[in-house]
């Protein structure tokens, strides 16, 4: 069963595909086999904007401090990422996005917002099945999915005075 395929919903992106076409150059060979957050989906192209979710102990971002601590020691990364709950919020910001009905993802994680990938939706999945092998749906709530909307319009206005 193919999943929902709506903005603000996490997703399971696929192992790299044998198309080329199936995920634009912007997806790095470490990110297959993560979770994804949808921006938007396209009907006409089948694809799906994304961002990638990753666990900062899964993911080599920066050296860690130690597992109690903040992961990334370099601003412009910690600028790069929101916590997703059960983490702790953003050190630099106070930002916690949080899925609705208190669901949680497997692992603590985070998004990385400072690339957006275009996939083919063949290479989503369902997040995780529940007991009768029907998807469970995680999805940001309305303020999480308008805290990174407004996180990723900061991050590109940075970028484009240089700041980031």
């Amino acid at each position: 069963m193919p999943p929902k395929i709506f903005p603000a919903h996490i997703l399971w992106l696929l192992s790299r595909p044998l198309n080329s076409e199936d995920a634009d150059g912007l997806v790095p060979a470490a990110c297959f086999n993560h979770p994804v957050i949808v921006l938007s989906a396209n009907p006409l192209t089948a694809k799906a904007s994304v961002l990638i979710v990753n666990s900062p102990r899964s993911v080599q971002l920066t050296s860690f401090a130690g597992e109690d601590n903040f992961p990334f020691h370099n601003e412009t990364v910690r600028a790069a990422h929101l916590p997703i709950h059960p983490c702790d919020p953003h050190p630099d910001t106070g930002i916690l996005l949080f899925l609705r009905e208190g669901m949680e993802l497997r692992k603590r994680s985070w998004v990385k917002i400072d690339r957006v990938a275009e996939v083919g939706w063949n290479m989503l999945g369902v997040y995780e099945l529940d007991g009768d092998g029907r998807e469970r749906e995680f999805v940001l709530d309305d303020e999480s999915w308008e805290l990174l909307e407004d996180a990723m319009r900061a991050w590109n206005k940075a970028v484009e005075k240089g700041e980031m």
